[in-house]
């Protein structure tokens, strides 16, 4: 640049930094280092004197001038060169500066930090290229604290960055490198009393920190546009707790106060206004607590905060900009907690296990909430259009209302309307004929649950279901039928991993084994001990019980079970070999095969 230019360039610098007493700007005309344009010394107090105790550290700076009437722009390119960036990092860093003049009266300063941290991801990054194009942002000269508070912050930057090893901030969180166990943000400045206040909006290099305290690495930089608090402290109207805590939600607007999982009450900076937002979301609980919340909110219309030690604090609602018909608004929530309350009602009927997320509901799902609450709730008949069933005097169907199905006893009554009922209940049982040449048996009505059921479906009583099958009459052939019915549900444990499954069946095995002259003893012993396997290691009895199959046993498939239970896979392959190859087909088929691969 010539030399005029570059001189009102540095003039222009020089009387902004000036205004600071804790910056002396040492910045030359017609300086002839490479790279560099000069310093600025930084002190720790504002102190005209400037003694040599009050020193921090003397910052490199580069200034370069332009002229171009473009000064409007908030953020600007400028092209440097890869040697001049080596440089700037062997210094420690540098803050580059442009002064952009449209005449002498009119102009704008854009800077960029280029701390050691950012210096080696833009040397990386370049890899063959000799330059790159960085972006500066507008410099805040009319705010001399903030200008300060820019040096200061620099100032820790450099001392903090030194070490070449470093990670990133993906790589913290995917390989938690040894020692580094926290992260951290640093403001150091004079303008703000609440460092989060800094933070907002502005480009901050985030620190790993190793647990020894001695060392703190840089992982990102990158602008920040909220940072959120969590406060244990409860929130509550007229001396109710409604919530044992809440957030804050800090950006440029003000300050968010969020309330449950629906409400948040945003105080704007520099005004008393407030902006409040409900929109009820969530799970069935959540809703449930939020909306009584609304409620009280709406008849007392304000709530209060009680900070730790502190007096609560009341927020008033009616200083919001939005103004509410009170009556209204209690109206349409009052109807909306009754709908809520009676679902809840429902899902305890069903005795449904699991939250019921609200989250996309669709209109089908509706369209079952609405059925389940007038035919469970209000046991009132429903006139049905079923499918194919119009024969049926009743069957079970499984009904989804978001992410919870739930299983359904139809009866067909008289008029053809029907009765609805939890499925899970007492007392039903069902007739079953194997063949034509066999008598007829009772059998449980759970005999009909898929695989897939056990899966989906969130009302299954387990206890129910145990004792609908101990309050049959035990035979053979009821017992055939249990002993697969338990291989299915093993299966199920394994994509699930429900432990509830593994409960049900050792009891329904105890059940079976009560009869033994009615079953093949060994594979109602083989089953037992695999779902015990699952469940934590075997004892020294069932040990000896798997070596007195073994010693005693001739049916192939139960030594490879044996010897596969007991972790001999060696001796397992030798038996399962010698099974019929059909056998070894089916044999691959049972839930114990997974025993080959641990």
């Amino acid at each position: 640049m010539s030399e005029q230019i570059e001189m009102m360039a540095i003039i222009k610098l020089k009387d902004c930094l000036t205004r600071s007493g804790y910056l002396r700007p040492d910045i030359k005309d017609n300086d002839k280092t490479p790279s560099w344009d000069g310093s600025v010394w930084l002190y720790n107090k504002n102190n005209p004197k400037r003694k040599k105790i009050d020193f921090e550290i003397q910052i490199p700076v580069h200034v370069k001038g332009e002229t171009n009437p473009n000064i409007l722009d908030e953020n600007i390119n400028a092209n440097i060169k890869k040697t001049d960036l080596k440089n700037y990092l062997r210094g420690g860093g540098v803050i580059y500066f442009v002064i952009r003049m449209k005449n002498f009266d009119n102009y704008r300063i854009y800077y960029e930090k280029l701390n050691p941290f950012k210096l080696k991801w833009y040397i990386k990054s370049m890899k063959n290229k000799k330059s790159i194009n960085v972006i500066l942002n507008t410099f805040p000269k009319d705010n001399i604290e903030e200008v300060t508070d820019i040096f200061f912050n620099f100032s820790n930057d450099m001392n903090k960055q030194p070490f070449d090893n470093i990670f990133s901030l993906n790589e913290f969180y995917k390989y938690h490198p040894e020692g580094f166990n926290t992260l951290s943000l640093h403001y150091h400045g004079i303008q703000y009393n609440n460092p989060i206040d800094y933070f907002i909006d502005r480009e901050i290099t985030i620190y790993a920190n190793h647990s020894a305290g001695a060392i703190s690495i840089p992982v990102a930089s990158v602008k920040i546009t909220e940072i959120d608090q969590q406060f244990n402290s409860p929130v509550s109207i007229e001396n109710v707790e409604y919530y044992p805590k809440f957030n804050l939600s800090h950006s440029k607007e003000g300050i968010k106060i969020i309330i449950g999982n629906s409400a948040s009450f945003l105080c704007l900076k520099n005004t008393e206004k407030a902006i409040f937002n409900l929109k009820i979301q969530g799970s069935l609980s959540e809703r449930i607590k939020d909306t009584e919340f609304a409620l009280a909110l709406f008849r007392n219309k304000y709530f209060s905060i009680t900070m730790s030690g502190k007096e609560p604090q009341n927020f008033y609602i009616g200083n919001v900009e939005e103004e509410f018909d009170f009556q209204k608004e209690l109206d349409y929530y009052g109807k909306y907690l009754d709908f809520l309350l009676a679902i809840k009602k429902v899902m305890d009927i069903l005795k449904v296990d699991g939250e019921l997320d609200f989250n996309n509901i669709t209109k089908n799902d509706e369209e079952n909430i609405n059925l389940l609450i007038s035919a469970i709730l209000y046991k009132k008949p429903q006139t049905l259009t079923v499918s194919g069933g119009e024969n049926l005097g009743s069957f079970r169907k499984n009904l989804q209302i978001c992410n919870i199905i739930v299983s359904i006893l139809f009866v067909k009554r008289n008029d053809g309307t029907y009765f609805l009922s939890n499925f899970f209940i007492d007392g039903y049982n069902v007739t079953y004929q194997r063949s034509a040449d066999e008598k007829p048996f009772n059998v449980s009505i759970f005999f009909s649950l898929t695989n897939n059921d056990f899966l989906t479906v969130s009302n299954i009583d387990y206890d129910i279901m145990y004792k609908s099958f101990i309050n049959l009459k035990a035979t053979k052939e009821l017992f055939e039928m249990t002993n697969q019915f338990i291989l299915n549900m093993i299966d199920v444990y394994d994509q699930s991993k429900k432990m509830i499954l593994l409960e049900t069946l050792l009891k329904l095995i105890d059940w079976i084994l009560e009869y033994d002259c009615l079953t093949d003893h060994e594979v109602t012993l083989l089953n037992r001990i695999q779902i015990i396997k699952r469940m934590r290691a075997l004892s020294d009895d069932e040990l000896s019980q798997l070596h007195t199959i073994i010693a005693n046993s001739k049916e192939e498939k139960n030594l490879t079970g044996a010897y596969l239970l007991l972790g001999n896979i060696d001796m397992a392959n030798y038996h399962f070999k010698k099974l019929p190859e059909p056998e070894q087909e089916d044999f691959k088929k049972y839930p114990i095969n997974i025993f080959w691969e641990n």
